[in-house]
């Protein structure tokens, strides 16, 4: 059922993704279900811990204040 629920999500979104490189976000099964069905496609993706890129996104925030 994941699999068949992929699929019709990246169909959907085909415009979004296509010709790009993807960032995942997220662990365990379903980001390697994901990465799986993008790479069939031919898509180049990459995944990251959801912890380490809310981490830096909120240093990125506080840097950007910081140099006002």
């Amino acid at each position: 059922l994941s699999g068949l629920l992929i699929g019709n999500e990246l169909a959907g979104a085909k415009s979004y993704w296509l010709g790009k490189r993807i960032a995942l976000i997220g662990e365990g099964e379903l980001v390697d279900l994901y990465t799986a069905a993008l790479n069939h496609l031919g898509v180049e993706c990459e995944s990251f811990p959801p912890k380490t890129m809310t981490l830096t996104g909120l240093n990125e925030a506080y840097q950007s204040l910081a140099k006002q």
